[in-house]
C-alpha cells in the first residue's frame, strides 16, 4: 500500500515565536527567515568529465518582519550611525515552530547576530511593518522535529476511553 503524507502534520508557521537576547518573547514579530548558504569553487579533475566541489565558506543571513511598535530595531543601527567609535553589537534569537498537530517542535538558536539595516518612516492610514535584515555566525537546533510524516499523530486527540 502507498504511503502518503499526512496533512495533520504539516507545520502551520501561525504558532511561531521569536525570542529576544533577554529570553522575551518579540509578539510584534510575525515572520522570520534564516538561511545558511555554502559557498564552493567547482574543482576540475583531470581524467574525468565530472566536477568536484571544494567548500570554501558558510553564512547565516535572514531577516525578521513584523509590526513596528517600538524604536528598538532602528535604534540598534542609528547608534553606530551616531559614534563611529561604537562597537557593534552582537546577540542570540530563539526562533521557535511549535504547531500543536505537528510531529514535533523546532528551536533553533542563532548566536553572534548582527543587525545592519533599519527603516522609519511612515504612511497615513496604514499600519507600519518592519524588515529587519541581520546575519548570525553560529546555529544550534535545541530542539528538533522528527517523525514519520506519513503516519497519524493521534498525540494532540482526547482518548475518550478514560471517560
Amino acid at each position: 500500500m502507498a504511503q502518503h503524507l499526512n496533512p495533520d502534520v504539516t507545520i502551520n508557521g501561525t504558532f511561531g515565536q521569536l525570542y529576544d537576547w533577554d529570553g522575551k518573547w518579540r509578539t510584534e514579530i510575525d515572520e522570520v527567515e534564516f538561511q545558511i548558504a555554502m559557498d564552493r569553487e567547482r574543482i576540475l579533475m583531470s581524467g574525468t568529465r565530472k566536477v568536484g566541489h571544494k567548500l570554501k565558506s558558510i553564512e547565516g543571513t535572514g531577516t525578521l518582519r513584523g509590526f513596528k511598535v517600538t524604536s528598538e530595531w532602528l535604534d540598534l543601527v542609528a547608534e553606530m550611525m551616531r559614534d563611529d567609535r561604537k562597537k557593534q553589537r552582537s546577540f542570540t534569537l530563539i526562533a521557535v515552530l511549535d504547531d500543536p498537530e505537528a510531529l514535533g517542535a523546532e528551536r533553533v538558536l542563532l548566536r553572534g547576530v548582527k543587525i545592519w539595516e533599519a527603516s522609519g518612516g511612515f504612511k497615513a492610514d496604514e499600519i507600519r511593518r518592519e524588515e529587519v535584515p541581520f546575519t548570525f555566525f553560529d546555529v544550534e537546533l535545541l530542539d528538533k522535529i522528527t517523525g514519520d510524516p506519513s503516519q497519524p499523530n493521534y498525540d494532540h486527540y482526547t482518548s475518550f476511553q478514560n471517560q
